[in-house]
């Protein structure tokens, strides 16, 4: 509170004690319209600009003055302002804290430790605050960095930029010209994002953004400049490396720094063109994969994250250069808190050098903007990151960094606004009105936002079935014998699918009928010789009882023989059965089949009860089996409209409703949806020798048409993806509440 009262005329005329750092660099630049200076601290690489009255001030101070000397000589350059000593006294305080001048006087050593000590610990509350992208002290790669322009100094000529642009140009164009057919050969996203790909694609994340960042070292280089620091950092977990070329702000030209500024994503796009070309020519294989990873890795990271000015990357100092205002950010920031105090606080504005004297309203629109894509990836990125982890059950780690990103976006600011507010003598400068009025406006807004109705979706993992298929499966144990039909067969009603052999219940008959036999030749013989055996008749009356007790046997030893023969109850096509194989408890017996029991290498495998050997349908009759986790399916009703995007149809969308929701946990998934073959679901063992979602889901059955009306004449059997189902409207408050509650308890 010093820096703001008027010096004495007693101190005013004492020598200052301070003095300008004689390492300091400095660079006249003109930034829109008007002179200013750059001051480069060789020490700690950071850079202020000057205007021309505090580069006054900053010129003085080389010398030994005092503040009325200073105050004389700012009136004779400046006679039309209104200069007073204690804005002096305020500047010269406020330079000592950014470190351009020193003092003389003693004890200043520990006052320079303690503001080190929270400028670190800012650096670390702002790496909580933004843990997608965590940046760690460097080296200085100077040295490296004139090796490397010795060598590939060329890449950054005229000749070769045209070049270079006109590679991207076709690569471009090659992509727009086979739309379709370039959408058609990437790969599905799980596979794409699975965790085997997903390594490779980190590895060579670590080797596009090292590239990217010795780009810009390069080019700055190239107009001149310095680069005193190359170092690692986390760039959505994923180690990278970064390289701080702010030695550009001391380059006069403006189209030079924003050169710097576009290099890193120039020598990416370069890339991306480059290996858009290798993949589209070349086979599957490692490269072709390699090429794609690096394509996708270069080109969308690029225009999400570095291109876009509302984050502090790339396009945010090109922005920043083109416009002419450094600190764009901090200058936005100071404009919205200025704004806000005054409208909502009824305080005064915010006397701050950094404070813009124009154009406010764009500036703070400006901060508003930034702070909502930050966001908005925030949430993409968490998205992305939970969506590949869910499929391996690991969706608490993408609710555990979910949480980290809340506690440095929401917990760190409110936190600093309440200190903020209980300041001492806060609450005595604040009009009570406004504070009122704000409180409540923004009460009536965040309960009316609450209740907000918007569309809720269930999502699930979704495959295509036959409509009411015939299930053709086993009833009696058997070893298959004979294979009347494939997959794609028509039959009829009728016609055989195949026939087992149970040579066990087969024996089984024989022995039965000859008992049957032997007893039938008894009665006949007791019969002859009533009259003359003792007790006949009750032999006579036991034998029959025998009889009939072997007739009903026989009678069904010989339904469950005929129950071998395998055949089909309705017209239709032959479709694959949705089964794995179940291994033998026994040792000492071979497995039981492999792949589908209509496999010709399955002849002699035996199948048990239950075994799902094929299905028979009407072709062209289909539909969805969505996969929906417990925590959703109680939102989930009959007649709901449904929507369904499928890997194996790129670029179409299928359509439907919910015809019934299954009231019993599933216990067994189709194999397409096994994590363990690729698919999106994690699993478990089963009991039966299959496999159940690791998570508790139900099943619900959806019917289809297509796009243009059609009754899903382009679906198949084992189809699969993603399923969004509209489950009516809710509030955003209770959709947000079910969503922190699911948070809470780390489903």
């Amino acid at each position: 509170m010093t820096a703001n009262l008027p010096p004495s005329n007693s101190s005013a005329d004492l020598w200052i004690g301070m003095r300008t750092r004689g390492d300091l660099v400095v660079q006249e630049v003109v930034l829109q319209g008007q002179q200013s200076w750059v001051v480069k601290d060789p020490l700690s690489m950071k850079f202020y600009r000057l205007q021309e009255a505090e580069y006054v001030v900053f010129e003085a101070l080389k010398e030994k003055t005092n503040y009325r000397k200073l105050k004389q000589l700012l009136d004779r350059r400046f006679p039309e302002a209104t200069i007073r000593l204690g804005m002096i006294q305020q500047l010269v305080i406020q330079m000592q804290r950014m470190g351009l001048v020193i003092s003389d006087s003693a004890g200043q050593g520990v006052s320079l430790q303690r503001d080190r000590q929270r400028e670190e610990h800012r650096k670390w509350i702002g790496m909580l605050a933004s843990i997608t992208s965590m940046r760690f002290p460097g080296i200085d790669p100077e040295r490296f960095l004139t090796f490397l322009y010795a060598k590939l100094g060329w890449m950054f000529s005229k000749w070769f930029t045209w070049l270079a642009l006109l590679t991207c140009a076709s690569a471009l164009i090659l992509v727009a010209a086979n739309l379709e057919e370039f959408f058609s050969r990437l790969p599905d996203f799980q596979s794409f994002f699975g965790l085997d790909n997903l390594l490779l694609m980190s590895l060579l994340l670590i080797f596009t953004k090292s590239v990217h960042e010795l780009g810009h070292g390069l080019m700055c280089k190239h107009f001149g400049g310095e680069c005193h620091q190359i170092g690692f950092m986390l760039l959505v977990f994923t180690p990278a490396m970064y390289c701080d070329t702010s030695d550009s702000w001391i380059l006069p030209n403006r189209w030079h720094r924003i050169a710097i500024g576009a290099a890193g994503m120039y020598v990416e796009i370069v890339m991306a063109a480059i290996c858009t070309f290798v993949w589209w020519y070349t086979n599957p294989g490692w490269i072709h994969y390699l090429a794609l990873n690096i394509m996708f890795l270069s080109s969308v990271s690029t225009l999400m994250f570095n291109a876009n000015p509302l984050m502090r990357y790339d396009g945010y100092f090109m922005l920043s250069d083109y416009l002419e205002i450094p600190n764009l950010s901090q200058k936005a920031r100071l404009a919205l808190i200025s704004t806000f105090r005054g409208w909502a606080l009824g305080l005064a504005p915010i006397n701050h050098r950094q404070l813009p004297t124009q154009n406010r309203f764009w500036f703070a629109a400006y901060s508003v903007a930034s702070f909502a894509y930050k966001w908005f990836v925030m949430i993409a990125v968490f998205w992305f990151i939970r969506s590949m982890l869910e499929p391996y059950g690991l969706s608490v780690l993408g609710n555990l960094m979910i949480a980290m990103s809340l506690t440095g976006m929401v917990v760190i600011p409110v936190f600093k606004a309440i200190q903020y507010m209980f300041y001492p003598g806060r609450f005595r400068e604040v009009k009570k009105f406004r504070l009122a009025r704000t409180v409540g406006l923004f009460a009536v807004v965040a309960v009316a936002i609450s209740f907000l109705p918007l569309p809720h979706f269930v999502s699930g993992y979704a495959r295509i079935r036959p409509r009411n298929a015939q299930i053709v499966s086993v009833t009696v144990p058997g070893r298959i014998h004979e294979i009347r039909v494939r997959p794609g067969d028509r039959v009829r009603n009728g016609d055989v699918i195949a026939i087992l052999k149970n040579f066990d219940l087969e024996l089984e008959l024989l022995r039965l009928e000859g008992d049957l036999a032997t007893a039938t030749s008894d009665l006949a013989g007791f019969e002859l010789n009533r009259n003359k055996l003792i007790d006949s008749e009750r032999y006579i009356a036991e034998l029959r009882v025998k009889i009939r007790n072997l007739v009903s046997v026989v009678a069904l030893k010989k339904q469950e023989l005929e129950k071998l023969t395998l055949h089909a109850d309705r017209d239709g096509v032959v479709i694959l059965a949705e089964n794995v194989p179940r291994k033998s408890d026994d040792s000492m017996e071979l497995q039981a089949w492999n792949g589908t029991p209509l496999d010709r290498e399955n002849l002699g495998a035996l199948l048990e009860p239950n075994t799902i050997v094929c299905m028979v349908a009407q072709p062209g009759r289909y539909e969805a089996s969505v996969v929906v986790d417990q925590a959703d399916v109680q939102l989930v009703t009959a007649d709901q409209a449904v929507s369904l995007m499928l890997e194996q149809s790129a670029g179409k969308r299928f359509s439907g409703k919910v015809v019934e929701v299954s009231k019993d946990e599933m216990t067994r998934i189709p194999r397409e949806l096994s994590q363990t073959i690729g698919g999106p679901l994690a699993v478990k063992p089963s009991v039966d020798g299959g496999e159940r979602p690791l998570l508790k889901s139900y099943e619900v059955f959806t019917d289809l048409t297509e796009a243009d009306g059609s009754a899903g004449q382009n679906l198949g059997t084992g189809f699969h993806g993603k399923a969004k189902i509209h489950a009516g409207y809710s509030a955003l408050g209770s959709m947000a509440a079910r969503y922190l509650r699911n948070l809470i308890n780390f489903r």
